[in-house]
């Protein structure tokens, strides 16, 4: 398999299946940019499904588009509690006691069939090491020992547990008995941390979905030819979002679109939720698919996933200066496409916002060197209000970084979420 390339997205399956193929010595990688999203506006990505491949016909008129009614009916995220519970127990919602239990035998079972004799742990202990890895995490040093030495001793970690104990526990570490896995759940390429992804996302499942929801890759990094594992996650906006752990297959909307419709399917129906993604994940049939569950959709969009849509040309809207916009309406769906010039173009496909209302932002004027009013449409406005929540996350996780290395690549998978869950809680707190 050949190596990353920049503006290539990588499935969770792509990556397992490089690592499971020896195709990974773990070492340390953590460059990962990608390109603007200007400069992917006209690429056509690998896995955008061709027009003949979806059995719905696209009619794209030049009329004004009428927004329908999206009120939002859902439940609201908000209680009568009358108390706030302990950090404790806001991070024991996500990562529960019977979650410690299973974590602790399995990490017993497995040190006694790999050593021949067991690390002898507890739930107490695996909960004090799971504490270290946080503090640690606060306090970063280049190696796990030096956390120990004399010279470097952080006594939030070394006084807790010893060097050589806190290693052991680490190498140990296991989510499920090897011995009583059939052939068949070893099909699972994430079988070795299933038991704890599924009771972790069910955990997820169970904090109530806010009205605004942003859907975004989000990495994880580990040590191999592949820099990073990405992992789709549905996610609100201020200041980062509940994660979702999921895998995906393709579909007839290609991964993109597969991967939203998944997320998507963890929201109730016909209460008018809205999602948010960038033009990675944005097809117009995937639109349709989403009205069809009662869910509204704005994603910026590259041209090649709007066949028939002639909105005008950049160089036509940079004639007319900044702000000026051009506007396309599917009649048969009621979608709306808006391609807005600022700095440079950009187009934007929704099912419930339009350019109206026109809004005034003030922008800085390189020519002039002066602050200008800029006349913005609405579906960018509600697209910047709403979308990058797990932006933010991603850039907080890449900093958190755990100095101790590991050849079992899952294990970064198990601190990621672990990682999700203290945020999780903040953000219920």
């Amino acid at each position: 398999m050949p190596p990353v390339q920049k503006g290539h997205l990588f499935s969770v399956q792509d990556v397992i299946a490089a690592v499971q193929n020896g195709e990974s010595d773990f070492e340390m990688d953590s460059d990962d940019t990608d390109a603007s999203e200007m400069d992917k506006e006209n690429q056509q990505p690998i896995d955008c499904p061709a027009n003949d491949d979806v059995d719905i016909k696209f009619r794209w008129l030049k009329k004004e588009f009428i927004s329908p009614n999206t009120d939002f009916s859902g439940s609201e995220i908000t209680n009568d509690a009358t108390s706030l519970l302990t950090p404790l127990e806001y991070f024991q919602k996500f990562v529960t006691e019977d979650m410690i239990e299973t974590l602790t035998r399995n990490t017993n079972e497995y040190s006694l069939q790999k050593n021949g004799t067991s690390v002898n742990t507890n739930n107490k202990e695996i909960e004090k090491m799971l504490g270290m890895y946080l503090k640690m995490g606060l306090m970063q040093m280049s190696g796990v020992r030096m956390y120990w030495e004399t010279d470097t001793r952080y006594t939030p970690a070394s006084d807790v547990m010893s060097r050589n104990r806190f290693q052991s526990l680490l190498t140990s570490l296991h989510f499920i008995n090897n011995l009583t896995v059939s052939e068949m759940e070893k099909k699972d390429k994430l079988w070795k941390l299933r038991p704890w992804l599924n009771s972790f996302r069910e955990r997820c499942l169970q904090v109530v979905p806010e009205e605004h929801n942003s859907v975004d890759e989000m990495m994880i990094p580990f040590k191999g030819r592949f820099s990073n594992i990405k992992q789709y996650m549905r996610g609100k906006p201020h200041p980062w979002g509940f994660k979702l752990w999921m895998e995906y297959d393709k579909s007839e909307l290609g991964l993109s679109g597969d991967v939203v419709m998944k997320l998507a399917s963890t929201l109730p129906e016909g209460q008018n939720y809205k999602i948010y993604a960038d033009n990675y994940f944005t097809c117009v049939p995937l639109v349709v698919k989403l009205l069809e569950r009662g869910i509204h959709y704005v994603g910026t969009a590259r041209q090649v996933r709007l066949p028939d849509c002639n909105l005008e040309d950049e160089k036509s809207l940079k004639k007319k200066g900044r702000g000026s916009f051009d506007v396309q309406v599917e009649g048969n769906h009621n979608i709306c496409a808006v391609k807005w010039y600022d700095n440079r173009a950009v187009t934007l496909v929704s099912s419930f916002a339009g350019p109206e209302p026109v809004q005034k932002i003030q922008c800085w004027d390189k020519a002039t060197k002066t602050i200008i009013d800029v006349e913005r449409p609405y579906i960018v406005g509600t697209y910047n209000k709403h979308m990058g929540g797990v932006d933010l996350l991603d850039s907080f996780a890449a900093k958190y970084k755990f100095p101790m290395k590991s050849h079992r690549w899952y294990i970064y998978i198990f601190w990621h979420t672990i990682i999700l869950a203290v945020i999780n809680s903040w953000l219920l707190y």
